[in-house]
């Protein structure tokens, strides 16, 4: 329903204007200016007290226009808005755009006021796009109620496959500009403002259903239906739309860490980027480098092979451009024989392989040369198998204007991603000049153009991947029954344990033998129970990083060690605790361990199950070595994110150890993953950690786990 109402809106045939004025300085004014500027063929009622605006006939109210509306624009002052909400309802106007603000970013008045507004208009089948929102645009229809100072600037509105949707209407402007002045156009734009009743979501199917657009780009504050944005990333990426989004407000308020581990490694925004990691949605930092992606994917496209190849003029240009790529993972081209032999043509023995050097190039002493030399170069070279995509780095040289001249021609012909990054500030602008009037890409430093490549890169890995979500997980009989029931109690239980692993047993994962000795002699005839060595661990309420407060003592060999490291145990709960606080010790089974994983899980109340693996131990925090999962996930997803692990190497036999079986290890991370996903809400936090590995040897060595 809502999609029918937005392409309605979208592509509206006749739009009231509240607040219209001749007085273009006026919002409503210039939305009516805008939108008459450039030639679009629908009907525009003013409503005024005047008897005409710009040259259009007004009327008194909405009531009066004769025939339907299909939107209003309402720029009136905020205690004048629920009225004229109620009469756009009335007359049957498909969709308010409004303009007006001090609601709910004004504080808990202004939420009011906007309900009230989302009431009235949700009653009569009415839709909101705002408030506090700078409009939209549908370049293909020639439509524009988009009041920023980018549509002012610009006397003439490109046509363009990109697609934005934004809460900030300043942003949406931003990247507007951007592409025009790359001499690239939009397919529509819309800002969302406050999202009060049509959000980002909506504008986003719209776009996936818009056959203008092929890529698309999301400015997010805040998802409302994290769910629909995930189905409809799938569907996006069904359509060959790749999609690009920049979030608001990385930084998480307040870090929650609870009892586990994993409260502190997987904070929102963390959770957020394994989301489109897995959806294939490109997370990106900024809005500019954001309508760059997309610049340079509607110029070229699909990029799934091959290195980078550089040319510059400049040797310390090109030192630092190899190392900008090679530090982002991308690969070095080396050039084939047959490119090689024609590059000797015009270079020595010593500039047969990347980079390319215009400047020695350029010794041939002619410009006439130059151009030659390059442009027979840069034609071999992106034709040579080993490069997937091009930059020419400029710098103050001479003979810019030879090097742009090959750059056009380049991006042009060659059917890779090919872009110019021009760090000749005001020196280039010719070159600035030639590329926008081409409609190519440029880019003012390696930052910009490396971030440019790696999702180009990112999206075409996403349209050649496999699109299906994984099935949900079923909750084992054998674990629901060992969960707190429902009832009276606390909200939150910490589970013990002995609790939380006899949860991981019932649910087949592997932890070692154990029992709780209530003192020093239960632990030793524990221990003579399970088989020397052992290891001995507090068990008291509340306290969760044991070793901290001396109450873990490992490789106990004789019962002699056991019964004294119980008594150590004691004492230190004597000096740390409250009395009968210690309930007791667990006595384990000593588990071996080349090497220490952690294997967590946190409910995200946006996204569900997020499950949290990498190097675990005692220094997990410190290290902050891991990968984050939304659960379900399928079994191949695993692995790529163990190898993105910067100690990934200790898993694969670093300096003599045993290597990992890293089958086996992927098989433990997807049962875990089941296992709590299984739990949904009622799994607030877990982590199993250390998860102890020696080669095919893995077990669960120690475990705590949060439930509602």
């Amino acid at each position: 329903m809502s999609l029918d109402q937005v392409q309605r809106i979208m592509n509206a045939q006749s739009v009231a204007i509240y607040g219209a004025s001749d007085d273009v300085s006026k919002w409503g004014g210039g939305l009516m200016h805008l939108l008459l500027r450039h030639g679009w063929q629908g009907k525009v009622f003013p409503i005024s007290r005047k008897d005409s605006v710009q040259g259009h006939a007004a009327y008194p109210d909405i009531g009066s226009i004769p025939g339907p509306v299909d939107v209003a624009c309402v720029a009136v002052p905020v205690d004048q808005v629920a009225r004229v909400i109620g009469e756009c309802a009335d007359k049957g106007v498909a969709g308010c755009l409004v303009i007006s603000s001090n609601f709910a970013e004004a504080g808990e008045d202004g939420a009011r006021r906007q309900q009230q507004l989302v009431d009235i208009a949700r009653a009569r089948g009415t839709r909101l796009i705002g408030p506090n929102c700078m409009g939209l645009m549908n370049t293909h229809a020639r439509f524009n109620l988009c009041n920023s100072s980018a549509t002012e600037f610009y006397d003439y509105m490109p046509q363009g496959p990109i697609g934005i949707a934004s809460q900030s209407g300043a942003l949406m402007g931003t990247m507007l500009a951007r592409a025009y002045a790359c001499g690239i156009g939009l397919s529509s734009g819309i800002s969302a403002g406050n999202q009060a009743d049509l959000e980002i979501c909506d504008f986003f199917e719209y776009l996936i259903a818009d056959k203008h657009t092929r890529v698309i780009c999301l400015y997010v504050e805040g998802l409302q239906s994290p769910e629909r944005f995930r189905a409809l990333c799938r569907r996006s990426l069904a359509a060959g739309k790749p999609v690009l989004l920049v979030k608001a407000g990385r930084s998480e308020s307040g870090a929650h860490a609870v009892q586990s581990h994993t409260g502190s490694l997987a904070g929102g925004y963390d959770n957020l980027a394994a989301v489109c990691r897995q959806l294939g949605v490109q997370l990106m930092d900024d809005v500019i480098d954001m309508i760059d992606a997309a610049m340079a994917w509607v110029s070229v496209g699909d990029w799934s092979t091959g290195g980078v190849a550089v040319a510059t003029a400049s040797g310390g240009g090109a030192a630092l451009a190899m190392d900008a790529l090679e530090q982002a993972g991308f690969d070095m081209p080396q050039l084939g024989a047959d490119t090689q032999e024609l590059l000797a043509k015009w270079a020595p023995a010593t500039h047969l392989q990347l980079p390319l050097d215009a400047g020695v190039l350029a010794a041939h002493g002619s410009a006439r040369d130059l151009l030659q030399g390059m442009s027979e170069s840069m034609r071999a070279i992106m034709a040579d198998p080993a490069v997937g995509a091009g930059i020419y780095v400029m710098t103050t040289q001479k003979y810019a204007d030879v090097c742009t001249r090959v750059v056009v021609e380049t991006a042009r012909s060659c059917g890779k991603p090919y872009f110019l990054v021009n760090q000749a500030s005001e020196v280039g602008s010719a070159a600035s000049r030639s590329m926008r009037e081409a409609g190519l890409l440029e880019v003012t430093s390696l930052t910009s153009a490396v971030t440019v490549l790696k999702a180009l890169r990112g999206m075409a890995a996403a349209l050649h991947r496999p699109l299906e979500p994984a099935a949900p997980m079923q909750l084992p009989a054998a674990v629901a029954q060992l969960l707190p029931p429902p009832g009276p109690g606390p909200a939150t239980v910490t589970l013990s344990e002995a609790d939380t692993k006899a949860l991981l047993a019932a649910a087949g994962l592997p932890v070692p033998r154990q029992a709780l000795a209530r003192n020093a002699d239960e632990a030793v005839r524990i221990a003579q129970d399970i088989g020397l060595p052992v290891v001995l661990k507090i068990e008291a309420i509340g306290v969760s990083h044991k070793s901290d407060m001396g109450g873990v003592e490992v490789n106990l060999t004789t019962t002699g060690d056991v019964r004294r490291a119980y008594d150590r145990i004691a004492a230190a709960a004597g000096r740390h605790l409250k009395p009968g606080q210690m309930t007791g010790c667990l006595v384990q089974q000593m588990v071996p361990g080349d090497v220490e994983l952690i294997v967590g899980a946190r409910w995200d109340p946006q996204f569900g199950t997020m499950v949290v693996f990498g190097i675990g131990g005692t220094l997990v925090e410190l290290l902050h070595d891991v990968r984050i999962l939304p659960a379900p996930f399928m079994r191949h997803e695993v692995l790529p994110q163990l190898r993105q692990l910067k100690l990934y190497p200790l898993l694969t036999g670093y300096r003599g150890t045993t290597p990992v079986d890293l089958e086996r290890l992927v098989d433990t991370i997807c049962a875990i993953g089941a296992f709590t996903c299984s739990l949904g809400p009622r799994l607030l936090e877990f982590d199993a950690n250390p998860v102890r590995i020696s080669g095919s040897s893995i077990c669960i060595a120690d475990a705590r786990a949060v439930v509602q």
